[in-house]
């Protein structure tokens, strides 16, 4: 048996060739780290259409990337600032919104996957567009903010060449519009609002707190989460009511998403980045301290996750976060001393509930291939071999590692964990008990 399953692992495991080459810094974060070049920006947007295609936009630029963020180019063909609000229909239609000068509102339409922008008139010349919504090709929602005033939404039928105002009474502005059928859409700022009617009436709901929120995230018409100024809460009713979830810490949360009923992440300052895989109840916190700004978050599916955010020094250098784990990996180099050999302990402890340590050596040098591979990986398969999870897929300095491996996603039985680099593979069984 057990050399079937390892024969199962090593074919499978052949099959996977991932050749890429990504700007890494601290590469013991667990998190693959991509500045775009000779970029400044603060990126305050980020979408993916799939796992190559995406799209950040920031102050002053929109990026987009076509090997999964590898590489990012700057599509911006027109002067503005701030665009806050990203929206891709398909990998053809999609708009930005923000300002220009200081608060005029602006809105681009690319129609070619941003190779060339055209810029929308909405008649509105005193607020910026904060956020936007493509229901389908025809239909677009936008929210606005005006300092000192309310916000509005606005609303077009004709893919966005005229625009009718639908809403005229958020105080301080709307900050996310989100919509989860042509129908049923959501709204969030100063408060939370909702639309039964495909953006023409909108109703507001009541909060249990009176902070400013920031981002909200719905998983169907009843389910959904929002987040803002030290607040997060879920409704199961379509936000007629709301229970808090806040962890104890004091932190602007940007954004938030989910990929199911259970698991989701949210970000914010200070580097904040939380998960939970049991829909609110408990959050973990796995915040990476060295960086300062984190404004936008987009889970693809429960390991690959995107962010997008600035480094707070005097750079302001453009950052967008990656991870294969779904932010759960946390590498330690603990040793200063070069392995002469590349190396895979078992785990401890083992059998384990729910988390495990794996510690390997990364000696010096980095083994190629057959394909040329010099990335360290490490992954998880259960019984038939079947991969589970990746814990680590970059390049790493040479030291002694240790790797934590939580399980608690997963049922109690007997697991293997493989380590590849080049030409080295060493593949060992841990067992979950719980």
């Amino acid at each position: 048996m057990k050399k079937i399953v390892f024969t199962l692992l090593t074919i499978y495991c052949s099959l996977i060739i991932i050749h890429c080459s990504l700007l890494i810094a601290n590469a013991q974060s667990g998190w693959f780290v991509q500045y775009p070049q000779n970029s400044s920006d603060q990126l305050l947007n980020i979408q993916f259409l799939d796992i190559n295609t995406g799209y950040v936009t920031g102050q002053y630029s929109i990026f987009k990337t076509t090997n999964s963020g590898n590489n990012w180019i700057n599509i911006t063909s027109t002067v503005g600032s701030g665009y806050y609000a990203l929206h891709f229909l398909n990998q053809n239609t999609g708009y930005v919104g923000g300002h220009y000068g200081s608060s005029n509102g602006r809105i681009l339409k690319t129609t070619n996957g941003g190779q060339n922008w055209i810029t929308l008139q909405t008649g509105i010349y005193d607020q910026g567009v904060y956020a936007l919504y493509a229901i389908d090709e025809n239909v677009v929602i936008i929210g606005e903010n005006f300092a000192g005033s309310n916000g509005e939404i606005f609303k077009s039928t004709n893919g966005g060449q005229n625009w009718i105002r639908v809403f005229n009474d958020a105080y301080k502005g709307i900050e996310c519009i989100k919509f989860v059928n042509n129908l049923t859409g959501f709204a969030c700022g100063a408060s939370f609002w909702k639309t039964i009617d495909a953006g023409n009436t909108w109703s507001e709901k009541t909060l249990p707190y009176s902070y400013h929120q920031y981002s909200i995230c719905f998983l169907n018409e009843n389910t959904g989460y929002i987040v803002g100024v030290n607040s997060i809460a879920k409704t199961t009713n379509s936000g007629d009511n709301w229970v808090v979830q806040s962890p104890n810490l004091n932190v602007y949360f940007m954004s938030v998403s989910f990929i199911n009923i259970n698991t989701g992440m949210v970000v914010g300052d200070y580097g904040t980045i939380l998960r939970t895989s049991n829909g609110g109840e408990n959050w973990l916190n796995i915040s990476r301290p060295e960086f300062d700004y984190l404004g936008k978050i987009q889970m693809f599916n429960s390991d690959t996750v995107f962010c997008a955010g600035w480094v707070h020094d005097t750079t302001y250098r453009s950052l967008v976060l990656k991870s294969y784990s779904g932010g759960m990996t946390w590498i330690n180099n603990y040793s200063k001393e070069y392995p002469v050999s590349f190396n895979l302990s078992q785990n401890y402890p083992n059998p384990f509930n729910p988390v495990t340590k794996i510690n390997f050596d990364v000696a010096s040098g980095f083994r190629l291939g057959a394909y040329g591979n010099d990335r360290v990986v490490l992954k998880v398969y259960d019984i038939l071999g079947k991969e589970i999870q990746t814990l680590i897929n970059e390049k790493l300095n040479p030291g002694t590692y240790e790797v934590t491996f939580d399980g608690s996603n997963f049922a109690s039985g007997v697991y293997f964990y493989q380590l590849r680099n080049g030409d080295f593979i060493d593949t060992k069984k841990l067992v979950l008990l719980k």
